[in-house]
């Protein structure tokens, strides 16, 4: 795969963002925000929440990592942050349809750094990190690789991008996916929950609701619940989901397994014993 730059693209929104800061915009927090790791289920869940005509969905808006880059490279205070970020996601949540309530944002994994930003901003928003086994993932984004792993992005350290671009591809998405594990076994603040995506089923996503505090009626449930029979990354209905889980697992290298097994088995395992893992909780 070839390498290329990690900067993010100048464009309107991060160049002029400071510009939408007086515009006069209803404020509205995000009741609910999605993080994950890449290819571990995020997407099967946004696409059934937004089944629902109640729920204001938006599924990775590409604005919000170049405009927190922008404010970082531009040294900004944390008030400038603060202030910018509210009136991005409210532009970006306004209501759409007269059923709209709900409002929830998923955001991409590399925004997963954020977190302790947005928790920040949105004390009072739920937060939920979803995660895979690391083996599912690496294999999945190597058989059809993610577009942020050409660019060898880290957001989490500064200057990074020769470190990562001496990597293969394995070794950076190891590098990636231990981030975003790390990121969220550090939030252990109330209201931020993990859910693994072995846990991530038509079965389960009614106690998910509810320990998300999102409340809808049983025939809304059960369309959205109608989600889970179809394949995530088709918006063709005749696609079935067939799981792959054990196949990837069983067609992993032995690169890749000693990658899991050196840097990112522990991880896994704190991650699925965490106390705000909404399925290791009484």
């Amino acid at each position: 795969m070839s390498i290329q730059s990690s900067r993010p693209p100048d464009t309107a929104i991060t160049t002029r963002l400071l510009d939408i800061i007086d515009i006069n915009i209803a404020e509205r927090d995000p009741d609910l925000f999605i993080f994950h790791m890449s290819r571990c289920g995020s997407t099967l869940l946004t696409k059934a929440l937004a089944q629902c005509r109640r729920n204001n969905v938006i599924g990775e808006p590409g604005v919000v990592f170049p405009a927190i880059h922008y404010l970082r490279m531009q040294n900004a205070q944390d008030e400038m942050v603060k202030r910018s970020m509210r009136s991005l996601f409210s532009a970006l949540g306004r209501q759409r349809l007269d059923t709209h309530g709900n409002y929830i944002v998923k955001l991409s994994s590399l925004e997963t750094f954020a977190i302790p930003i947005l928790k920040a901003i949105y004390p009072g928003s739920k937060m939920l990190f979803v995660y895979r086994h690391p083996v599912e993932v690496i294999i999945s984004n190597l058989k059809k690789p993610a577009s942020f792993i050409g660019h060898r992005v880290n957001p989490w350290q500064a200057n990074a991008f020769e470190q990562a671009a001496a990597m293969d591809d394995a070794e950076y998405l190891a590098a990636h996916i231990g981030n975003c594990m790390d990121e969220a076994l550090r939030s252990v603040h109330e209201g931020f929950y993990v859910l693994d995506y072995a846990d991530l089923t038509a079965e389960n996503f009614g106690t998910i609701l509810d320990k998300l505090c999102l409340a809808f009626r049983d025939e809304e449930q059960r369309n959205m619940q109608r989600q889970f029979e179809q394949y995530s990354k088709s918006d063709f209905k005749k696609r079935r989901f067939i799981p792959d889980g054990e196949e990837k697992r069983n067609s992993a290298s032995e690169k890749v397994q000693k990658l899991y097994e050196s840097r990112l088995q522990d991880r896994y395992h704190r991650l699925r014993n965490a106390p705000n893992n909404l399925f290791n909780q009484p």
